[in-house]
């Protein structure tokens, strides 16, 4: 059985940077910090849009926990299901004697 292995596909693209930058990307490069430009290029940018989907992430998780319609809701469920768990807890007891029978 042969595996083939699938790489993305590429475009290339022609990108203006700032000398120094490029400068500091060459040095690394050359030192063995990345394999090329082009890594680094494809690293950075990675690791960037991974940061930035992780703070979208953050950010909705912030507003559904100061949502206040959100919260209401929360209370309602939790006191429908106090009674339901006390039901639920009293039956067992009576069944076989609770965690302690």
């Amino acid at each position: 059985m042969v595996i083939k292995e699938t790489r993305p596909s590429v475009v290339r693209t022609t990108v203006s940077l700032p000398a120094d930058l490029l400068a500091r990307v060459d040095a690394l490069v050359a030192v063995g910090g990345a394999s090329s430009r082009t890594a680094f290029i494809i690293e950075a940018l990675s690791a960037d849009l991974a940061r930035r989907k992780e703070e979208e992430i953050d950010r909705t998780f912030y507003e559904l926990a100061n949502d206040p319609d959100l919260a209401a809701e929360e209370r309602e469920l939790h006191a429908a299901f106090t009674g339901a768990d006390r039901e639920s807890w009293s039956a067992i007891n009576e069944t076989d004697g609770g965690w302690d029978g």
